[in-house]
């Protein structure tokens, strides 16, 4: 049993991962992720809803809340938006430097 060549087989894999980059570039939507908190007897404690958009920089993911719960990112949440808009912000200068290198 002969082995692939190494060279051709890293450069193939190369060129697939760029081009699932590219495809991801033209993606963006919108995930709902559910976290169920659980009392000591297996009943449901608490549930919470997060809603996310997100986009493809470069090829990382770059997500924004929009709802918690039901209700608008906005609403008396100015301070967590702030720092949700600066984690948005670093995961785009990320990209931004990672593309440089």
């Amino acid at each position: 049993m002969q082995l692939p060549d190494l060279k051709a087989l890293f450069k193939k894999i190369d060129e697939n991962q760029k081009a699932i980059h590219k495809i991801k570039e033209n993606y963006a939507g919108t995930r709902t992720e559910e976290e169920t908190e659980y009392d000591g007897s297996g009943k449901v404690k608490k549930v919470e809803t997060s809603q996310f958009t997100f986009f493809y920089m470069d090829g990382e993911e770059v997500s924004t809340l929009v709802q918690k719960d039901g209700k608008a990112a906005e609403r008396g949440r100015a301070e967590k938006r702030k720092r949700d808009d600066k984690k948005t912000d670093r995961g785009i200068a990320k990209a931004r430097n990672k593309k440089r290198s």
